[in-house]
């Protein structure tokens, strides 16, 4: 383990390195540089973040500045003896956005790394990594992931604190202490027990007839409505952020198909994996988890 402080002089920022000569359960810090990789940067604060983004078995270095996103470097070097190699200076470059902290992830459990980022205003980003786990490619899913303000200098990190399966949020601000949001989607039968709610109740006069498993773009979703209604079916990620509308009209009793083509409301291609289809109908819904798997 090491750590890493950014260090402000005239006209530039640079990275200081203390490493850890210690060991896992028992550090001893020893003060290298405050110039590391001889790195300086034309930003007023920096915010690094280390992550094996090319699945190449060494850490790259990425750090978010006060300004024009994030820098990314890709060690060309070794896990033993890093060697840095600008590649992008603006990864994510959101002019809107001042002082980016940057996380990286596997929020979707789909084998590569997604990236989060804080800012000054106070909000959190999401990036879905659209290529993959050695080619990366971030593509702006939310510019306010769960409406999570939290007055200013939002800075996030997850960790799966209580080792249920999944990552939970914690998020830091400029007032103090730490806010909290849970990760619900590995909790027992949590998508079980509110479809049958939905069902128990007969709030909602749908049943799903027939759904292929896996689901691939060329599947048909078949459903029937048990009484006349106004239906709205909708395509959801597991973290409850709207994929597209598929349909919402009124249906007289009767069975009828819908068709998914695997691609988001802006028309591009969504990647494999779980998602939700939600039925809602007058008073009630229903919902279902579906993995899409292209053939």
């Amino acid at each position: 383990m090491v750590i890493w402080i950014c260090s402000a002089v005239p006209k530039q920022s640079r990275l200081a390195f203390i490493r850890n000569d210690g060991t896992n359960t028992n550090p001893v810090w020893k003060f290298v540089t405050d110039y590391y990789g001889y790195l300086s940067f034309d930003s007023q604060t920096m915010s690094p973040a280390f992550a094996d983004i090319d699945s190449d078995g060494d850490f790259d270095l990425f750090v978010g500045k006060n300004l024009k996103g994030i820098s990314f470097f890709e060690n060309i070097g070794t896990a033993e003896k890093a060697e840095w190699k600008l590649i992008k200076n603006d990864l994510v470059n959101n002019q809107a956005l001042r002082r980016v902290t940057p996380v990286f992830v596997d929020i979707d459990n789909d084998g590569d790394l997604d990236l989060f980022s804080g800012s000054q205003q106070g909000t959190i980003q999401f990036y879905e990594n659209i290529g993959d786990r050695t080619n990366p490619q971030f593509s702006l899913v939310d510019i306010d992931y769960l409406n999570s303000r939290v007055r200013l200098f939002s800075t996030p990190a997850f960790g799966d604190i209580d080792n249920d399966g999944d990552l939970d949020l914690f998020v830091g601000n400029n007032s103090g202490g730490l806010n909290f949001w849970r990760n619900m989607s590995a909790e027992p039968s949590f998508l079980e027990k509110n479809s049958a709610l939905a069902h128990k109740t007969l709030a909602a006069p749908i049943a799903l007839r027939n759904l292929p498993m896996p689901f691939n773009p060329g599947s048909s979703i078949q459903y029937e409505v048990l009484k006349d209604t106004e239906i709205s079916v909708n395509i959801y990620n597991l973290l409850g952020k709207p994929i597209v509308k598929l349909l919402q009209k009124h249906h007289s009793k009767g069975i009828f198909t819908t068709l998914w083509d695997g691609r988001d409301h802006y028309g591009k291609e969504v990647t494999n994996g779980f998602y939700l289809i939600r039925f809602d109908a007058g008073t009630g819904a229903v919902s279902h988890k579906i993995m899409l798997l292209r053939q």
